[in-house]
């Protein structure tokens, strides 16, 4: 990408659509670090001038598309004492943006939020994970089912990393690294229980849910 206008930094994300528009998401280097996107119709050969969508500091951000062409954009914000997860989303191709959201399920109390993964599957319904700056390395969970987003959720169990994706049954998996470096795979279908940890195999231990 030609980042001349606005430089590129972390937290970039880019995605396709079914006609292979690319669209991507990133914070731009300039003093505002605005959260930043950019369209290709071209297989990513050129780009389209940047569009800020906010202008505050803006980090790990994402973008994730529905089955109708709407994306959705996210993002924490702030410095250490408090980030805010906030989300935008636009319906032409990226051309222009909703006002910034603040997911108000999370992030309450004073929550640090961290590491904010979002999925989108068949039905368009949008799943978020995310840390909070606990010290816990658990990790929560929110959803969107047409309309704003429910409260939040905990999976009591410590991950490092992880990611997230649906099945084409639209089962719910959350893969990552725990505490003891162990890859390890959760799946909801009617609960959350873990299938596999690359110490033990294959394994139906379930989960504890606040």
């Amino acid at each position: 990408v030609d980042a001349s206008e606005n430089q590129m930094q972390g937290s970039e994300a880019i995605i396709r659509d079914i006609a292979d528009n690319l669209f991507v998401v990133y914070t731009g280097q300039s003093a505002e670090k605005y959260f930043v996107h950019r369209s290709s119709t071209n297989k990513g050969d050129t780009w389209s001038s940047a569009v800020n969508i906010n202008a505050g500091a803006s980090r790990q951000t994402g973008l994730i598309i529905n089955s109708t062409n709407d994306l959705f954009g996210y993002m924490v914000v702030g410095l250490t004492e408090y980030d805010e997860w906030l989300y935008s989303t636009s319906k032409d191709n990226g051309t222009t943006w909703s006002s910034l959201i603040a997911n108000s399920k999370i992030g309450d109390g004073g929550k640090i939020v961290r590491d904010p993964v979002c999925v989108v599957n068949s039905l368009d319904d949008v799943y978020c994970v995310f840390r909070i700056g606990d010290g816990s390395n658990n990790f929560y969970i929110t959803n969107s089912t047409g309309g704003g987003f429910n409260e939040e959720y905990t999976i009591n169990a410590s991950l490092i990393d992880y990611d997230v994706e649906f099945d084409i049954d639209n089962t719910f998996y959350i893969s990552g690294v725990d505490l003891d470096n162990d890859v390890v795979l959760w799946q909801n279908d009617t609960d959350w229980h873990r299938v596999f940890d690359s110490t033990l195999g294959a394994t139906q231990t379930a989960m504890a849910i606040d």
